[in-house]
């Protein structure tokens, strides 16, 4: 949001990458960055975690709903 200073800089922040709704390849969705950060936080959170191919479905869904944002996808891993 601009401030309107004289001396003002703005710069355009963005989510991490992540996969649509309609994605369901799990090969495909390991290369988005936010769905990187969500999984490996999750093992982190839970190391007895495992990530089963049901799971991509809701890692999707999570990813789109914090549009990509990488403090939302971390305190989300704790919920996984």
């Amino acid at each position: 949001q601009r401030l309107n200073l004289g001396s003002e800089l703005v710069y355009t922040l963005k989510g991490m990458t992540y996969p649509t709704l309609t994605e369901s390849d799990p090969e495909s969705l390991n290369n988005y960055d936010a769905v990187q950060l969500l999984v490996g936080h999750t093992q982190l959170a839970r190391p007895d975690y495992t990530l089963e191919l049901e799971d991509y479905e809701n890692i999707v869904r999570i990813c789109n709903l914090v549009e990509g944002m990488p403090l939302a996808l971390v305190l989300a891993a704790s919920w996984l």
